[in-house]
């Protein structure tokens, strides 16, 4: 669906170029340069940006989440209104008595 959206074909992963792509990026990562200019050869300034590159994807990555995550926990939920619960869509038929036991209702 995403790949119909922005016009991909996404058989051309498929492909025999696009799997020779893939394999360069992979040999190329490995094994991982541990080198001493590559781990201690940087400046200070760029270590720092580095790490605040990083806090700044996991915080977009959090408050994404966040922001899908709501609207399906209030599409999910019961209202509660002045003690009493207004389901947002209409009661399931249980199939068994154990239901009710096992998780039970608040609302």
């Amino acid at each position: 669906m995403a790949g119909w959206i922005v016009d991909v074909d996404p058989f051309l992963l498929l492909s025999s170029d696009a799997r020779g792509q893939m394999w360069l990026l992979v040999t190329e990562g490995y094994p991982p340069d541990i080198g001493h200019d590559f781990l201690l050869g940087r400046t200070i300034r760029g270590l720092l940006w580095a790490v605040i590159e990083t806090l700044a994807i996991s915080i977009v990555g959090t408050t994404l989440a966040v922001a899908f995550a709501i609207p399906l926990a209030l599409a999910s939920a019961s209202i509660p209104i002045r003690g009493r619960c207004i389901p947002v869509r209409p009661p399931r038929e249980s199939r068994s008595d154990t239901r009710s036991i096992a998780v039970p209702d608040f609302c």
